[in-house]
């Protein structure tokens, strides 16, 4: 992405759904471009917009391998950006304050 400095955002679950709906078909249009100009372009936006509101990335490649039958393997392979965090499960001291335990939350309250 770009060098300067940007803001980021922090978003809702659905509203995160819905941008990256959108950015799902704007990839899809940028994959059909048939200028390499066009498309680098269109792929740093993308991106940026996606960095900026931290939404994890992939990328997808495909290879096809044709054998002597005629017939066709194709191999779909998804590279993450960022791999996941991995989480550990710990034992602290439970009366801790820093430690705060989860609990379920109503989605129609603020």
């Amino acid at each position: 992405m770009s060098d300067r400095e940007h803001p980021t955002y922090v978003i809702d679950d659905d509203t995160q759904e819905l941008l990256e709906s959108c950015m799902n078909l704007a990839q899809y249009i940028i994959d059909v471009q048939q200028d390499d100009a066009t498309h680098e372009t269109m792929q740093y936006e993308l991106e940026e917009l996606a960095e900026r509101f931290n939404i994890q990335r992939g990328r997808v490649t495909t290879t096809q391998t044709t054998r002597e039958d005629g017939s066709v393997d194709l191999n779909i392979k998804i590279e993450q950006d960022k791999p996941p965090p991995k989480l550990t499960v710990i034992e602290g001291n439970k009366e801790d304050p820093k430690i705060v335990p989860l609990k379920p939350t109503d989605p129609s309250k603020p």
